[in-house]
């Protein structure tokens, strides 16, 4: 058993150490070399960069939601849920009270059933559209925009000084500055989306 568990951690090192750790850094250097050499070459602010990569990753975002189809995959829950909730209520038309308990609790039954493996399909979407690409992103960002570096380049560890003020604030760091753009960049996102939508659905649009 103890050899087993030897032989398990050395084939999880091998993969960490030797396969996915290097290729997030080829990956991080090229992201570097393609987005943030072009800007750092123009004289972009840091924290105009960082808004920028928070929009880029935004746009991957919904990228990644209109390739899973989520809009349309809801709407089909809803419209199958609808119908079988229709169903169930369609029960109450049996006169024998006991078949219709009976039918009744098996429906709810696959009703929740139903609805929970749809929050949790739900919450694996919500983890791969925006969770993810967002700490991945995050963290390729605080790698290249350390405290350190910052210091080094341009005096402070911040992105944004904010020396000399009443708040006791220093300054707003790289994680701040890139929650905030792409919590903004998504409310945005969503509010096109909608827009789109009623645009599409509208009565002039269709004729």
């Amino acid at each position: 058993m103890e050899g087993m568990l030897q032989i398990l951690n050395a084939v999880l090192d091998w993969l960490y150490f030797g396969l996915i750790s290097p290729a997030f850094q080829l990956l991080g250097q090229g992201l570097e070399f393609i987005l943030l050499k072009p800007l750092t070459f123009l004289h972009v602010p840091v924290a105009v960069q960082v808004m920028l990569i928070a929009l880029l990753t935004t746009m991957l975002s919904m990228a990644i939601r209109h390739t899973l189809k989520v809009d349309s995959k809801n709407l089909k829950f809803k419209k199958e849920f609808i119908a079988k909730r229709k169903k169930q209520q369609d029960l109450r038309l049996i006169s024998d009270w006991k078949s219709r308990e009976t039918l009744y609790r098996s429906t709810d039954r696959d009703l929740d059933e139903d609805f929970n493996t749809h929050l949790a399909y739900r919450y694996s979407q919500y983890v791969m559209i925006y969770l993810l690409p967002m700490f991945l992103i995050l963290a390729w960002l605080n790698t290249v925009f350390s405290g350190e570096k910052l210091t080094m380049l341009y005096g402070s560890p911040y992105v944004i000084p904010l020396a000399g003020n009443n708040s006791g604030v220093e300054g707003l760091s790289v994680t701040f500055v890139f929650l905030v753009s792409y919590v903004v960049s998504l409310v945005i996102g969503f509010q096109l989306i909608k827009f789109r939508g009623r645009k599409v659905f509208s009565p002039h649009h269709s004729q």
